[in-house]
């Protein structure tokens, strides 16, 4: 399940796993790649869809760091 939030929301898994500064980080970075796509009409999807992708393999990875700790 925590993985799908780090797919759609991946600022909100990394605040659910502990990790405040790296989600703020995350969120700032998420809000700019969908501000990009969003208001370019799709045209700021090469821009926007790298920074999104990084950010949801970012959520992703610090995930499977925190279910390994357990």
């Amino acid at each position: 399940m925590m993985y799908l939030v780090a797919i759609l929301i991946p600022w909100l898994a990394l605040f659910l796993v502990g990790k405040p500064f790296q989600a703020i980080f995350n969120l700032i970075l998420w809000l700019f790649s969908g501000g990009s796509i969003l208001f370019t009409f799709g045209v700021g999807s090469f821009v926007g869809g790298p920074i999104w992708l990084i950010c949801v393999i970012h959520a992703i990875l610090a995930v499977a760091k925190s279910k390994s700790e357990d």
